[in-house]
Order: C-alpha cells, then sequence, then structure tokens
C-alpha cells in the first residue's frame, strides 16, 4: 500500500508538470505601481519557498521561547532520577540494617526530591538508630499523604505495639482497616487488638470479613468463630443476659463439639429453661468429643434433685460414650460415691489410678475409705499418697504454660488466642524423681497401699 500510494503521488506530480510545461500561462500582480509578470510554474515555486522559510523561522522561534522551560525541565528531571536512585539505595541501607547509610542517603535525597517515599526511609533509618520519636514523627507525616498513608499507619501500629499502648495500635489498625480491609497481616493484628481490649463482637466482625475474603484457613475459621462466640456465650451469662449467652452458645457447640466451655454454658441454660433432654443431648455430643469435670458438673445439674442411684444411672450412660477415657471413669466414680456403692465406686477409681494417678482420685480413695467406714491408717495413706501425686488436669495455655481457673478465649499471661488446653501439667524433676524412687523400692510403695481387706473385700451396695 505504501508503494502504491508512493506511486500514485509521483504520477500526480508528474501530470501536474507535464501539463505546467504544455501549458505555462501568464501570472501578472500590480501593486503600488510596479508590475510583476511571471508563469504560473514559477509563481508555485515562490510560493513553495515562502512556505519553507516560514516554516524555518517559525520553528526557529519556537526554540527560542521554549528553550529555558526545556532546560529546566531537563535539569528537574535529572535530579528526580538522581533522588530516586539515592532513595533506592537508601532502602536497601536501611533492610540492610546500615542505619548511619540509610540516614545520610535519606538527608541527601530529600534535597534533591520531595516525596513521601523519603519519610518512610527517614523513619526506618530512625528506627533502626534506636530514634522512636524521631521515627513517629516521619510515621505521622506520611498519613498526610496518601500513597504513604498506609506504611505510615503500619509503622505507628509496630511502634504502638512496641510500646505497650494497645489503644493506640488498636486506634491506628482501625484507620489502616478503613483503607485495606483485606491485608491479611491487619486483619490477624486488628483482631488480637479488638480481642484484647474485650470488644468480642468487633472481633468477631474482622474475623467474618477474614474468612469471607479467604485470608483464614477454611480448616480453622470454624474453630475460631467458635472461640469467639463461645467468649461472648461467656461473658453475656457474667452479665446475667442468658437469652443471649443460650443463643450464643448453641452457635458455637454447633460449630465445635469439643468446646467445653460453650457446651456447658449452653447445657446449665437450657437446664434452667426445663430443657433436660436437648441439654443431655448438648453434654453428651460433648462428652465423645472429650470428657470434662464441667461437663460432667452440667450433666448433674440437669436434675439436681434427683435420687443417687438414678443419677448414677445416668453416668453410666454417660461413660459410656467414652469409657476408656479417665475422666469418664471419675465422672462415674463420683456418682457411685454419692450413691454409697462402694464395689462400684472403687472398681473405676482403681482404673483411673492405673491410667493418672493424680490428686483428685487419690482423694476419691481416701473419701471412699472414709465414707465406707475403713481403717483411719488407710486414709491416711490415700491422702499421703495424693501430697505427692501429680495434680490433675486443669487449664494450660499451649504458648507460654500458664495455668488458669477456667477456659477463655485468651491466655491472661501471654495472651495468645485460643491456647488453653485441659491437660495434665509437665511432671517436674521433683516429681520425676519421686518416681523413679518409687519405681526402685516396690517394698516402700506396696508398704502405702491401703489393707488388702478394704480393697479387694469391702462390702458393696451394688
Amino acid at each position: 500500500m505504501r508503494v502504491f500510494g508512493f506511486l500514485l503521488v509521483l504520477g500526480a506530480l508528474t501530470w501536474g508538470a507535464v501539463q505546467l510545461a504544455d501549458n505555462p500561462g501568464s501570472v501578472a500582480i500590480t501593486w503600488q505601481g510596479y508590475r510583476f509578470t511571471s508563469s504560473v510554474g514559477v509563481l508555485l515555486l515562490m510560493v513553495a519557498a515562502i512556505a519553507v522559510l516560514w516554516s524555518l523561522l517559525s520553528g526557529i522561534w519556537r526554540w527560542l521561547r521554549t528553550s529555558p522551560g526545556r532546560f529546566m525541565e531537563g535539569r528537574a528531571g535529572r535530579r528526580r532520577e538522581r533522588g530516586y536512585r539515592l532513595l533506592t539505595e537508601g532502602l536497601v541501607a536501611a533492610a540492610a540494617g546500615d542505619a548511619k547509610a540509610a540516614r545520610r542517603i535519606g538527608a541527601k535525597a530529600g534535597q534533591l526530591i520531595q516525596t513521601p517515599l523519603n519519610l518512610l526511609l527517614l523513619a526506618q533509618a530512625a528506627q533502626l538508630n534506636g530514634d522512636e520519636a524521631a521515627a513517629r514523627r516521619y510515621f505521622e507525616a506520611m498519613l498526610a499523604h496518601g500513597e504513604t498513608e498506609f506504611l505510615g499507619l503500619r509503622g505507628l501500629i509496630v511502634q504502638a505495639t512496641k510500646a505497650g499502648d494497645w489503644e493506640a495500635a488498636r486506634r491506628h489498625a482501625r484507620r489502616a482497616y478503613g483503607l485495606r480491609p483485606e491485608t491479611e497481616w491487619l486483619s490477624s493484628v486488628l483482631f488480637d487488638l479488638e480481642a484484647r481490649a474485650g470488644d468480642w463482637r468487633a472481633a468477631q466482625k474482622i474475623l467474618e470479613a477474614a474468612i469471607k475474603a479467604k485470608l483464614v484457613d477454611p480448616l480453622d475459621g470454624p474453630r475460631r468463630r467458635a472461640v469467639v462466640l463461645a467468649e461472648r456465650a461467656r461473658m453475656a451469662q457474667s452479665e446475667g443476659a442468658a437469652e443471649d449467652a443460650l443463643a450464643l452458645a448453641r452457635a458455637a457447640h454447633k460449630l465445635d463439639h469439643g468446646l467445653v466451655a460453650a457446651t456447658a454454658i449452653a447445657a446449665r441454660l437450657l437446664a434452667a429453661q426445663g430443657k433436660a433432654r436437648a441439654a443431655a443431648k448438648l453434654v453428651e455430643a460433648g462428652w465423645k468429643c472429650g470428657p470434662h469435670p464441667d461437663l460432667a458438673h452440667a450433666y448433674a445439674a440437669i436434675a439436681p434433685d434427683e435420687p443417687a442411684l438414678e443419677r448414677t444411672r445416668r453416668f453410666e450412660r454417660l461413660h459410656a460414650l467414652n469409657p476408656d477415657h479417665p475422666e469418664s471413669r471419675i465422672a462415674l466414680a463420683e456418682a457411685a460415691l454419692e450413691a454409697e456403692l462402694w464395689g462400684e465406686a472403687r472398681r473405676h477409681l482403681k482404673a483411673a489410678v492405673g491410667e493418672r494417678p493424680t490428686q483428685q482420685v487419690y482423694g476419691l480413695l481416701a473419701t471412699l475409705e472414709e465414707r465406707q467406714g475403713g481403717d483411719p491408717e488407710a486414709v491416711r495413706r490415700w491422702l499421703l499418697r495424693a501430697a505427692n501425686a501429680t495434680p490433675g488436669a486443669a487449664w494450660l495455655c499451649g504458648k507460654c504454660g500458664a495455668a488458669s481457673d477456667h477456659w477463655r478465649a485468651r491466655c491472661n499471661a501471654c495472651d495468645a488466642f485460643d491456647s488453653l488446653a485441659w491437660k495434665l501439667p509437665p511432671i517436674t524433676p521433683a516429681r520425676a524423681t519421686e518416681g523413679a524412687i518409687e519405681s526402685l523400692a516396690p517394698a516402700a510403695h506396696a508398704s502405702l497401699e491401703p489393707p488388702s481387706p478394704a480393697v479387694d473385700a469391702a462390702p458393696s451396695r451394688e
């Protein structure tokens, strides 16, 4: 097409030249008494020459008129390019931990360019140098620029967290969350800050949004939701809002049957409303996942005035759901002890001793001997065993190991979320030494056993 166009233009010019050569014509111009006569071809050449000259003069004029501006723009561009190059070098120095070089390069870059990124470099240099006050000023200055507002807020969140100013950290995190709600680290930080402040309703909203945005592991999401709902139920119950507590606890139990706190709260509140069957179903579902004393107490509270023998039969059904767990044996043994079924209680307590020789089990054996009217010396020996035994299971934090008197969503010691688990405390070196001595001295160990008739030939009301 280009060749065709070129040939077409060339043909038109050739045809025009031939026409002018065959028909030169004449042109006469009269002006101020002067007369100019020429052919048409010459006139066209003169017009073309004048057009070329005009174009040349116009170009020279434009160049002269715009040269200062273009010179200044070029100079500014070179300064900007050098400034950004220095800014890049400064950020690299800051990432490498060279505070001195980062601060020096940041000052040079600030002389060449005025950009919010330079504030970030200076803030990082100040942090590396340990000047938190200067870093805070730079971070706050970054808030005035849209492109660095989020980074400034992140810096302020980190500073407030280090200083333990949780309210300031939460305030900055909320503002940052309004800018970028789908940022994974921010969602996690704000959730922790809301939970630390006790605003579990806000924490739940953050968690729901994170789950919807797929920022939380799909396998972990239901558990986290259940823990938040259980904590809200616990707080509602403490405030006397029974209806809200029941709704929240049942929702948490539906998400995770093994969440003891939610199951126990829901069962007790249902029992208080006279819904014994629904309460029993909740406890039994939770017992299958993992027996716990709180569940046993909630199960007993379903019918607080029932005869001891009927309660024992109910606990036999509960025991059958998880028969090999020590808590199942202990719960049934306690019910049998109340019903004065000495043989049944002894059988389950002896099995529990073999699985979990704790202070609680030995204490129950001592109670059994005392209530059965046995030898006072046997009671003393069981109590001695209890004094030297491992403490029973408790709510222990998986992060710091601290114990809590009851379940809560966060550890009181380290504020870790969903870190409390019902388990036996670790064996201390002293306990381990005692166990080794007992294993090396079976005769001494046997001397602490109650008399044989009290253990194996005691009368039973079964």
